[in-house]
């Protein structure tokens, strides 16, 4: 949030246009959108690797102000994700199962889950990785992401992925049970 005094909106932007599709469709029906999503090619000039993606924002509300100031910090002038105090009275398989669709993936040859945390600290991620075992009765390892960025992910274990599907599979559209091995 660059603008004090004004209130926030939420910009969400995926390579998976069916489910922003789906997201944008949930977020019309209580009247919280206004232009459709829209695609956006990128590219990727070090690697010569282009992709598209689909984005929309939320009109600006006061709730997404509250949820912006729960969810990051400044940081030498930049806006810096953290997660809130409360993230294990908020972390329920809802909210596991949206983390899931906009940040993780299904590894067919190890049959386990890998979930994206790249913006976290390691001790973040361990808090996560423990709100999992605590919460959901999930087991999880940290593993590094990129070592020179010091970035780091969650792997759920082929052993726990079935206990996962069950958890998830009622609140994730069936256009994303790919990202769980469904």
């Amino acid at each position: 949030m660059n603008h004090p005094g004004c209130d926030a909106c939420m910009r969400i932007e995926q390579k998976d246009a069916p489910f922003l599709q789906w997201l944008w469709d949930l977020f019309d029906s209580i009247r919280i959108v206004g232009l459709p999503p829209k695609a956006r090619d990128r590219t990727d000039h070090k690697r010569n690797f282009s992709w598209t993606t689909t984005y929309f924002a939320t009109f600006s509300l006061p709730f997404f102000t509250v949820l912006f100031y729960q969810w990051y910090r400044q940081v030498d002038g930049k806006n810096v994700k953290v997660l809130p105090p409360n993230i294990g009275e908020l972390f329920t398989p809802v909210v596991f199962a949206f983390l899931i669709c906009g940040d993780a993936s299904y590894h067919k040859r190890d049959g386990c889950i890998h979930i994206y945390t790249n913006s976290f600290t390691p001790a973040e991620v361990d808090l996560l990785r423990s709100i999992l075992l605590t919460n959901l009765n999930i087991e999880s390892t940290r593993n590094v992401a990129n070592r020179a960025k010091e970035q780091y992910m969650i792997r759920i274990p082929k052993g726990e992925v079935g206990k996962l599907q069950e958890l998830v599979k009622p609140h994730i559209p069936s256009i994303m049970h790919y990202r769980v091995g469904l």
